[in-house]
């Protein structure tokens, strides 16, 4: 089933999430997962992985600035705009 890219990813059965990286470089960030324990994420490029929903928005959140630092921004737009432009293009629905 396809959604809008408009809309809010939906959560589910297993309550996860899917992202994309729709850049050209890998993207790599570290997080503290719920039980403090440090975890390094990898996505290649145009690589699609599924999270748990608890650390898929925090992944989304570095993956779009990521795009957006990248991209060379400036700030003659809305950063909101930007930030929710890229934001349409990190996640996949199914």
């Amino acid at each position: 089933m396809l959604f809008s890219p408009n809309q809010e990813p939906p959560e589910d059965k297993k309550g996860e999430m899917y992202l994309i990286n729709p850049s050209v470089k890998e993207f790599t960030t570290t997080l503290l997962d719920d039980n403090n324990k440090s975890i390094s994420i990898t996505i290649a490029p145009l690589e699609t992985k599924a999270f748990p929903s608890s650390i898929g928005r925090t992944i989304l959140l570095h993956l779009v600035n990521f795009i957006l630092n990248q991209g060379g921004f400036s700030y003659k737009t809305d950063v909101k705009l930007e930030l929710a432009e890229i934001r349409k293009k990190c996640v996949v629905y199914e």
